[in-house]
């Protein structure tokens, strides 16, 4: 037994060795209540970016009962940590770009949902509610929205708060009717007859779904399908209403521009103008995308009357020579 106990203790030593392989000279803290990157560092005595360097963070958010590696501030260290404060080394960079209120990250190979859901400050089941994902399988290159998560309750009521602030509420029941015997809803004759054919086509591709009743309710604009990227251009001159993330309509802004008249472009890969901007008809203001509840990249485009969505075909004849897929 005496002989076996240094044998024992050796094969301890080298596990541990094995545990902590790439991480030697520090130890593991376990991330409580009331702690954050900053009083770490400081209790420490090490910069925020070696932190996040050494546990591979984006984000600054910490979870209750993270486990983190502290390097010790040996000499070997301490030169590591002035070429990560120089930019020389930098904490490991992730395929992401930000959005108005989060970020798109794009998944790369060796991903999985819990190492995702752990370097933005998520848990593994946040992550999936956040994306629809009903399973841990994940493709390469696949898009991820990354934001604070709030649970689907709390979504939807910022949602419904956003819609009815900004006038995109939908005022008229899906099962009404009336909706679905006026495909045609806003009112055209109140739109200004100088501006008819002076409104700009967004952006030229191909109408992948029109305007009109499909699957027994109202589509409320018209689909244009694009290559990921394409510049959309400002319908008509105005003032941006909105601009941020809808969970339908993804990334989307709105351009007031007079008369109650409003255009709205959605599901883009980045908005390029905020609230406020004055933009001209012409100026670049989003860039297409595939974001919210899509099937592929396109610009969901409407125009609206008092808020009525209205053809915008009819508003814009170049929209009826594009080619129907």
């Amino acid at each position: 037994m005496r002989k076996l106990l240094p044998l024992f203790l050796i094969l301890i030593f080298l596990a541990s060795c094995s545990l902590n392989k790439g991480k030697s000279g520090g130890f593991i803290y376990i991330v409580k209540s009331g702690d954050n990157l900053n009083k770490i560092s400081r209790e420490y005595n090490i910069s925020v970016s070696t932190l996040k360097y050494y546990n591979d963070k984006y984000y600054n958010d910490l979870i209750i009962g993270e486990k983190l590696f502290i390097p010790l501030p040996n000499h070997e260290l301490v030169k590591q940590e002035a070429q990560v404060s120089a930019g020389q080394i930098v904490p490991r960079t992730y395929n992401s770009e930000k959005v108005s209120d989060g970020l798109i990250y794009r998944v790369q190979a060796g991903d999985t949902i819990y190492a995702i859901s752990r370097n933005f400050g998520l848990t593994a089941a946040q992550l999936q509610e956040l994306n629809d994902l009903d399973n841990s399988f994940l493709a390469i290159n696949q898009k991820l929205y990354i934001q604070r998560f709030e649970s689907k309750m709390a979504q939807k009521r910022n949602i419904e708060t956003s819609e009815k602030k900004h006038q995109l509420a939908d005022k008229a029941d899906s099962t009404n009717k009336a909706a679905a015997d006026s495909p045609n809803k806003g009112d055209i004759n109140s739109f200004p007859v100088a501006w008819k054919d002076s409104f700009l086509l967004p952006v030229t591709g191909s109408i992948s779904s029109p305007f009109g009743m499909r699957g027994g309710r109202l589509h409320k604009g018209v689909d244009i399908t694009a290559p990921p990227g394409t510049a959309i251009k400002a319908a008509y001159d105005g003032t941006v209403s909105y601009t941020g993330f809808l969970r339908d309509y993804g990334n989307v802004l709105i351009i007031e521009h007079g008369n109650e008249i409003v255009t709205v472009y959605a599901h883009n890969e980045i908005n390029l103008v905020k609230k406020s901007d004055k933009v001209n008809k012409g100026d670049v203001i989003a860039r297409l995308g595939s974001t919210g509840r899509s099937t592929g990249p396109h610009l969901h485009f409407e125009i609206r009357v008092g808020n009525e969505p209205i053809d915008p075909a009819k508003i814009i004849s170049e929209i009826n020579s594009l080619k129907k897929i």
